[in-house]
C-alpha cells in the first residue's frame, strides 16, 4: 500500500498538484524516522509547509519506531510552536509524546507532558 501511494504521490507531485493532505497520506506511510525526514525534505523543495498532522505522524515516527528518538520527538513538538505561524498541537499530538515517553518507561516525563497538555487547556478524549 505504500508503494501506491509513493506511486500516486510521484504522480501528483510531477503536475504540481501535490498539497499538505498528499504529503500527510506518505508520512502515515513512512516506516522509519529517516524515511520520514527524508520526506518533510521533498515537501519543502515541493513548497509544501508540513502542518500539524504533519508534525505529529514525525513524532508518532520518532516514538513508535526502534530507531527513533524521544528526543527528536521532544524537539520537533518544541519546533512546530517556533513556526510562523505557530501550529497548535493537538490532543493526539500531546497522546504521541506521553506513550512515547510512557512505552520508554520514563513515567515521570509522561505525567510531566500530560500535565503540560492540561496547562495548555488541552483536554484527553
Amino acid at each position: 500500500r505504500g508503494v501506491e501511494k509513493a506511486a500516486y504521490f510521484d504522480a501528483v507531485a510531477k503536475e504540481n498538484k501535490a498539497n499538505v493532505y498528499h504529503c500527510n497520506s506518505i508520512l502515515a506511510s513512512c516506516s522509519s524516522p529517516q524515511h520520514g525526514r527524508d520526506f518533510l525534505l521533498r515537501m519543502h523543495d515541493l513548497g509544501i509547509k508540513p502542518d500539524v498532522v504533519s508534525y505529529t505522524s514525525m513524532m508518532q515516527l520518532e516514538t513508535k519506531t526502534a530507531s527513533g528518538s524521544i528526543g527528536a520527538a521532544e524537539a520537533l513538538f518544541k519546533e512546530m510552536k517556533t513556526l510562523d505561524p505557530p501550529l497548535v498541537p493537538t490532543v493526539r499530538t500531546h497522546l504521541v509524546l506521553i506513550e512515547g515517553h510512557g512505552k520508554r518507561g520514563r513515567l515521570e516525563d509522561a505525567v510531566a507532558a500530560w500535565q503540560r497538555m492540561l496547562e495548555q487547556g488541552v483536554q484527553a478524549n
